[in-house]
């Protein structure tokens, strides 16, 4: 009776915790990155390519590489269901483009170091990007999310239906940004920024630029902090 109470436990925790399994795919050289499906993915800077694949489904993750674009999705069957998988991807080449989508998050440990990066939330996608550059880009719209620190000297940003930007960490001499429906962003610049904000947007600027040039329309906000 005793096994028996025992082996229907171990069958109960297996049905609630279910085994993972870890698995790892061999890819080719990408230059960018898009996830999707509530799929967690943490970049890693190194000299193979690969994805480790750990959590729940992890044999129904598609990854696709069309001419260096790698995008990482659940398959048809299990399409949005990616909050419980997780993916350490290997990267050889200099990533240009991260772009994150339906609720997936994109995050690195490491600082990108190089001359130009583009960074693009959409659909409650989460961002959280450590970088050195001359020139940042950053779009965030319906609900994406976005959060750098770093140092660049240069940075354009765009923010549209409640996108948001946590960039009050991220230094930057030049910024130019704008801010519509209901977006919100906190930037960082030390010589000049360029604010355009429009219905019910609203930017916080941190470093006392010497010089900013304002517009705002239909309840736009801009804070100098």
């Amino acid at each position: 009776m005793k096994a028996l109470s025992i082996i229907f436990l171990m069958l109960c925790i297996n049905l609630v915790f279910p085994q993972s399994e870890k698995l790892t795919q061999e890819l080719q050289q990408f230059t960018q990155v898009k996830g999707f499906d509530g799929l967690s993915i943490n970049l890693i800077k190194a000299n193979e390519n690969k994805a480790v694949i750990t959590g729940a489904n992890t044999k129904k993750v598609a990854i696709v590489n069309t001419n260096g674009t790698l995008k990482l999705r659940m398959e048809i069957d299990k399409i949005f269901s990616g909050y419980r998988t997780f993916i350490d991807l290997y990267h050889t080449e200099e990533l240009n483009v991260i772009d994150v989508n339906e609720d997936a998050r994109i995050y690195a440990e490491e600082p990108f170091v190089q001359d130009i990066l583009e960074l693009k939330a959409q659909e409650g996608g989460e961002l959280v990007i450590n970088c050195q550059v001359e020139q940042l880009l950053v779009k965030s719209v319906t609900g994406g999310e976005v959060n750098t620190r770093g140092f660049s000297k240069n940075q354009d940003i765009i923010i549209n239906t409640g996108g948001s930007y946590d960039g009050k960490e991220f230094k930057t001499e030049f910024t130019t940004i704008s801010v519509n429906a209901g977006g919100n962003a906190q930037i960082y610049a030390t010589e000049y920024v360029q604010a355009n904000v429009k219905a019910g947007g609203e930017v916080k600027v941190f470093g006392d630029p010497a010089k900013m040039d304002e517009k705002k329309v239909f309840g736009g906000k801009i804070i100098r902090m």
